[in-house]
């Protein structure tokens, strides 16, 4: 008969190595004498994997209770203790009645563990994962407002750098700031122009930063099929090809924001981007009978200029307004319910029937799809704050 654990089938060999490094576990005892706590955050890196192991060493499942997931009891070398996986992070507690070092025990139990978990991982699990993963069985954690967070830094100090928001001592204080920075003591004729061109290449690079991640974000809420592309290779795409996936390129306003933005990246971001060089030849100077000339010819022309003086100080205004162009046609059109989504902070799962609820929530109208976000924003609050 097929051993298994979690309902996953292994082999006579791993079973014989999990029982080799288990064999101090065994059942609880009833004991009523109390338990003394040890958090043992960094023993147990897979604390998911545990409640398994010890389940098959004969410990008694004890279930959820607030601030806590999960709770087992059993024994470890005849003494009782409990394993539970709690809001704060692993805990293994160690019977009142035990009079040696609690401490020493506890970490002896939760390294044993720790063991058995990276045996389990590499023989068992990791095919299952990787399967479920490329059905689309995942969540992704939203970061996005963290992303947005850079792009917003940037953008407030370069405008701050050029017109201090129309505020001159706001404008002081961030050329005070730049020179200290810089370890200057004076403005140069480039420095001002210099530094919004800092400031424009990173806002630019938080962008599509933030771009990229409400995409790969957005496949629920399209028409995505795993089968077709994985999240892994979706993530794996370049923004180009990201928008090509998920967003298309049929629709007039699509192509139109589409081409602004490839141009933008590639003056603000890509030459930067790529060591200072831009794509290809298009950093090259090259010899020829009538001179010195770029290898792009003119094409070329005002990428070699702007890549050796500082961005004209205009061109934050440039950027800002076809990035708030960009994010204009993605909030009222495509990614509409999706970045709704986004702004709440929620996490985003890939599953059939999480695809299923949302697609159905969208057609029943914005209130319904309103109510429904309220409805996980509850669940995941709850579930981060392992609440019963």
């Amino acid at each position: 008969m097929t051993e298994t654990i979690a309902g996953l089938p292994f082999e006579e060999t791993t079973a014989a190595a999990l029982a080799h490094i288990l064999k101090d576990f065994g059942p609880p005892t009833d004991t009523d004498d109390g338990f003394t706590g040890v958090k043992v955050n960094n023993e147990i890196p897979m604390v998911e994997l545990v409640r398994p192991v010890l389940e098959r060493c004969g410990f008694h499942m004890r279930g959820r209770s607030d601030k806590t997931a999960w709770t087992c009891e059993g024994t470890f070398r005849g003494i009782d203790i409990d394993v539970a996986a709690t809001l704060y992070g692993p805990r293994v507690r160690v019977a009142n009645s035990f009079n040696g070092d609690v401490q020493a025990l506890a970490v002896d139990a939760a390294e044993t563990l720790a063991k058995a978990t990276v045996l389990v991982e590499r023989t068992v699990v990791g095919r299952h994962v990787r399967d479920r993963a490329d059905a689309g069985h995942v969540v992704l954690l939203n970061v996005s407002k963290r992303l947005y967070g850079g792009y917003d830094l940037f953008r407030w100090h370069g405008q701050a750098l050029l017109d201090g928001h129309g505020d001159a001592e706001v404008r002081e204080t961030a050329l005070a700031c730049a020179l200290a920075a810089a370890g200057a003591e004076s403005l140069g004729m480039w420095f001002i122009p210099a530094n919004i061109g800092f400031c424009v290449t990173a806002m630019t690079t938080a962008w599509f930063s933030w771009l990229e991640h409400v995409l790969v974000l957005s496949l629920p809420f399209t028409n995505w099929d795993p089968s077709v592309i994985t999240v892994q290779q979706a993530i794996a795409l370049k923004w180009t090809d990201k928008w090509k996936t998920i967003i298309g390129l049929d629709d007039a306003a699509s192509k139109r924001t589409f081409d602004l933005l490839t141009q933008t990246a590639e003056k603000h971001r890509n030459r930067d981007a790529h060591g200072g060089f831009g794509k290809g030849d298009a950093g090259l100077l090259v010899h020829t009978n009538v001179g010195v000339i770029p290898a792009c010819l003119s094409a070329g022309l005002d990428h070699i200029i702007s890549g050796a003086l500082p961005d004209k100080v205009d061109g934050i205004a440039e950027v800002t307004a076809a990035l708030d162009e960009a994010e204009k046609f993605l909030r009222s059109g495509p990614l509409r319910h999706a970045l709704a989504w986004i702004d709440d902070g929620l996490d985003v799962a890939f599953d059939p029937d999480t695809r299923r609820d949302i697609h159905a929530a969208i057609t029943d109208g914005d209130t319904a799809f309103e109510a429904y976000r309220d409805h996980i924003s509850e669940a995941q609050d709850r579930a981060n704050n392992f609440e019963v």
